[in-house]
């Protein structure tokens, strides 16, 4: 092989390997970060995808659920949808207090839980992060469900 040849194909490896690591990288950091992401996941729920919606509330013997009704739950998923990204932060502390009421979103089988944390503040785990969702409008459908159950 000639001394070009042999150049060529280093160059031809070497800008093949860093173009690899590039798209790595930007992978990791951009879209890795944002595929377990509960805005992600919020924003693009619909009625159609849960098998339900419901309330959930301390009660003096325990605790009670209340399903939405179809006009709440067309309300909800309004709300929801429209929550900005910047409303979501991943709360890496995990800090927090013992809920008193939330929603209950039943999606593929399997309970996801929006609680309140205090105004304007909601949590919810997705992905294996706590999240903290900053949205009065959500909020307060919340205690307006609440109240109504």
């Amino acid at each position: 092989m000639t001394q070009t040849k042999k150049h060529t194909h280093i160059v031809l490896f070497l800008s093949t390997a860093l173009i690899v690591s590039a798209l790595a990288v930007i992978f990791v950091l951009g879209f890795g970060r944002r595929i377990v992401s509960a805005w992600i996941w919020t924003s693009n729920l619909s009625a159609g995808d849960v098998e339900a919606v419901s309330v959930w509330y301390m009660t003096d013997d325990g605790y009670g659920e209340t399903v939405l009704s179809e006009d709440e739950e067309s309300e909800f998923f309004r709300l929801l949808n429209s929550i900005p990204e910047t409303a979501f932060t991943d709360n890496k502390e995990f800090a927090g207090i013992t809920p008193e009421y939330g929603f209950i979103i039943t999606h593929k089988g399997v309970p996801h839980h929006i609680n309140q944390v205090g105004f304007p503040s909601l949590e919810m785990s997705y992905g294996r992060k706590l999240w903290w969702i900053d949205n009065d409008k959500l909020y307060s459908f919340l205690e307006q469900a609440i109240e109504r159950s």
